[in-house]
Formats: structure tokens, sequence, C-alpha cells
């Protein structure tokens, strides 16, 4: 529904297009807006944390999922949502680990850490974090195939998508909610709306 939404009127709003586009994965939809090439990504939405977690469990477990939020609070709760839910969904071993911007004082967040620097990788099945995965720190893990942002930010919702590095072929499932899609949808900014569009263009 998101998808059908968006008319053609709206992606092409200025009428020009650049006749020599240039190479992937970058196009042009508005000369002088490069916009990149969002194709290996899936966009999803989901209607509250109750949704978000029945779509974690419900996904195959060799699957991993990235999950980004805003503040720790809310981090910690949700890793004990997760994992109140993995051990009512029976003989569940998926494991939960959160990362904040206390990992300097967390020995196991620090192992996390490490392992994501030498490795592009994480153990665990769910990792949740903050905004603690810098540039330059990235996840090349193909398991690695789902990711939850729901920031409102357009450089840093394009930094957290940028974490995990997908390869030729490779695909991406993002999950946002849906009171966040709307309002990507009501943005104003132009450039965030070239990004958006990009997004839910297919």
């Amino acid at each position: 529904e998101a998808l059908e939404s968006y008319h053609e009127s709206e992606l092409y709003e200025d009428g020009w297009f650049d006749p020599d586009p240039p190479p992937e994965p970058y196009h042009y939809k508005v000369i002088g807006q490069p916009i990149q090439d969002y194709s290996y990504v899936t966009l999803n939405c989901y209607s509250s944390q109750e949704d978000l977690i029945n779509e974690i469990i419900n996904s195959p477990q060799r699957q991993k999922w990235l999950i980004f939020v805003a503040l720790k609070k809310e981090g910690k709760e949700l890793k004990k949502e997760i994992e109140k839910a993995f051990k009512n969904n029976g003989p569940d071993k998926r494991k939960v680990a959160f990362l904040s911007s206390d990992f300097r004082k967390d020995a196991e967040m620090q192992k996390i850490i490490e392992e994501i620097v030498k490795k592009g990788s994480f153990k665990e099945s769910v990792l949740i974090c903050t905004s603690v995965l810098d540039n330059g720190i990235t996840i090349s893990d193909s398991r690695v195939k789902n990711i939850v942002i729901n920031e409102s930010d357009e450089c840093e919702f394009k930094q957290m998508l940028g974490r995990r590095i997908v390869k030729a072929g490779e695909t991406i499932n993002l999950f946002i909610c849906e009171g966040k899609l709307s309002y990507f949808k009501r943005c104003r900014k132009r450039e965030y709306n070239d990004f958006i569009k990009a997004l839910l263009s297919d």
C-alpha cells in the first residue's frame, strides 16, 4: 500500500531527467539529485512493539536482526520482552544482546563490539543498539537479514542502514513502524523526500 501511495508525478516532480545517468549503484531521478539505489531493501511496517516481536519470533531462526533504538531504556526493555517471547516459544535458543554507549564499562558489550570490528558479525540472533555503532563499524554477515530503524533524521537513518554491508544479490528486510512511515510521507524537506521516495520505489 505504501508503494501505491506515490504517484509518478511525485517521483519526477520537476519533469527534468538526466539523459546520461551515472553507473550503478546511483541513478538520477531529477537533474542534479543523485539517489542511491535501494532496490536491495524490502520495506516492512509494523504497528506496535508486540507486532515487531511477533515478526522476530516467526522469522527463520538462522536469520539475525539488527534493531536500532533511540534510548537505552527503550533498548533494555525491548531486550527483556524479546527474551521473554523466545522463552515462551518452546525450545527457542536464540539469544538477544544490547549495545549502548556504556560498552566501555561493560565486558559483554566490549566483546560484541570486538566481534563486529574483527569479523563483521555478532553471535546473537538479535542485536539491539543505540547509535553506538559509529561510521566505520560495519556488519557483513549475510545472516543479518532484518534491520529495524525508526530514526527521524535522514543522515542518521542512512548511516544506520549503511551499517550492514550488502553484497551483490543480497536483500535486506527493513522494518519501520507505521507512525514513522507516516512522518516520512509528510516530510516537506526536499532532500529527505527524495531519499524516502528512493527507498520506497522499486
